[in-house]
């Protein structure tokens, strides 16, 4: 499964405050976020909602998908894993 993410570092926090409030829904409800906005005009939100909504499923994976070697540093993680930050 191939799910690129662009994602800010306050998205990675509005998806685990979703997970910590929804639990198991926190992608449902990310979702319907993601509608309400579509359906107002707002596509902006609408992509951004949608992007928390895949790191929310990348967050609730409950299996390892690749192992990472310790001398790994952080962006290069990032490039293996197509996940790109915008700062």
């Amino acid at each position: 499964m191939f799910l690129p993410l662009y994602v800010e570092p306050r998205d990675v926090v509005e998806a685990e405050a979703l997970i910590d409030q929804f639990g198991k829904t926190a992608g449902l409800e990310a979702a319907d976020r993601a509608e309400a906005s579509r359906n107002i005009g707002n596509h902006l939100h609408y992509c951004r909602w949608r992007q928390i909504e895949r790191l929310i499923i990348m967050l609730s994976i409950e299996t390892f998908l690749f192992t990472v070697p310790a001398t790994t540093d952080i962006s290069t993680l990032l490039d293996t894993l197509s996940l790109h930050f915008i700062l």
